[in-house]
């Protein structure tokens, strides 16, 4: 892979994490998985599924197991995976990733931890760069993380 279809230089990270598809996300699964080898990257094959939602299931299983911090799903039905991730308790925090800018923001302000990455209205640069954008923007804490901790006590 190169910088221009990466979106940037190779980086580590050092949280694994959970890649998940379904069959329609199949090819841009495996290029975002010779990425992550390429860098050095743990990630957990979490495997082709027939929906969605199976997919985003499967990634968010390990996370709630503890097995892994991060979780990213490509899929072309990304608002209804979107959705459901995000009721799925408060574990799981996820933002499409339509756009490099939601997904930064997503990881500064929310402290998101799931990606769903919706192969049906991005392109291939822009999904790349969003996963790496997604693993290499750290929380940024502060009022962010104050209001984090009311949005979990409510939830509870």
């Amino acid at each position: 892979m190169n910088v221009i279809q990466t979106g940037g230089e190779p980086f580590t990270c050092s949280a694994n994490t959970a890649i998940a598809a379904d069959r329609q996300a199949f090819i841009i699964k495996s290029n975002v998985e010779d990425y992550l080898r390429e860098c050095k990257v743990q990630f957990t094959d979490c495997g082709l599924h027939d929906s969605c939602l199976d997919s985003v299931m499967a990634a968010a299983k390990e996370i709630v197991c503890g097995r892994v911090t991060y979780g990213i799903v490509f899929t072309h039905d990304a608002d209804l995976a979107t959705a459901f991730a995000n009721r799925l308790g408060n574990k799981i925090r996820a933002v499409m990733a339509d756009n490099p800018t939601r997904v930064i923001l997503g990881r500064k302000e929310n402290d998101v931890n799931f990606c769903i990455v919706d192969m049906g209205t991005v392109g291939f640069g822009v999904a790349m760069e969003s996963v790496w954008k997604f693993l290499t923007t750290d929380f940024s804490g502060g009022e962010f993380e104050r209001i984090l901790k009311q949005l979990e006590g409510a939830a509870n």
